[in-house]
């Protein structure tokens, strides 16, 4: 009788087994997709305004003042990547990413009220308003490198992690593509440029 429980027993286990492993797969490729469309997004975001520097030029944006706004986007997109590492730490990582999200999403909205308001006509305001925008908007945008790669490290074991995790890279170059057709599409077509 013990037998044949240990073998009704190794039956379950084995079935178990198998039962967690396709729910791990599952969740493998759902993590992957969603981490992967959420920083191919925010490159989206950042590669948009870089493509219409032009136009915001043509509304007034100084040219020192656009290269400050790149400068202090990377300045604070470096040191952000170490404070938000921490963040997705010791809090929700899906909070961390997703409340980078939103604040760039507003920095962008931000960028292009000061292009369409008086912001823009007032060299010293100006400059002052785009460079604080984009520096605030590094530090939501530093949310996508060490959160995403902590979220796709946890789901995925070391081995085969380098083939998985050099897909999971294309991110960068998808959102950047996407961002360069639509703006190209947008700016063509003769819609507004502040769609991009």
């Amino acid at each position: 009788r013990s037998r044949r429980h240990g073998e009704a027993m190794s039956k379950l286990e084995v079935e178990s087994s198998d039962v967690n492993e396709k729910k791990l797969a599952e969740n493998q490729k759902w993590v992957f997709a969603s981490t992967f469309l959420n920083y191919a997004y925010a490159h989206w975001t950042r590669k948009c305004y870089t493509n219409v520097k032009v136009q915001l030029m043509d509304a007034g944006v100084s040219p020192l003042t656009l290269t400050a706004m790149d400068s202090g986007f990377m300045f604070t997109y470096a040191g952000g990547s170490f404070v938000t590492g921490m963040l997705g730490d010791r809090f929700s990582p899906v909070g961390v990413v997703g409340l980078g999200l939103l604040g760039s999403t507003f920095c962008l909205g931000m960028i292009v009220f000061g292009a369409s308001s008086s912001i823009v006509s007032n060299i010293a305001i100006s400059s002052s308003y785009f460079l604080t925008v984009q520096l605030i908007h590094g530090a939501f945008q530093a949310t996508g490198g060490p959160v995403n790669t902590a979220i796709m490290g946890n789901w995925f074991p070391a081995k085969g992690r380098g083939l998985v995790f050099g897909l999971w890279t294309c991110h960068q170059y998808v959102g950047d593509i996407v961002a360069a057709l639509a703006s190209a599409m947008i700016l063509s077509s003769g819609i507004d440029w502040r769609y991009c």
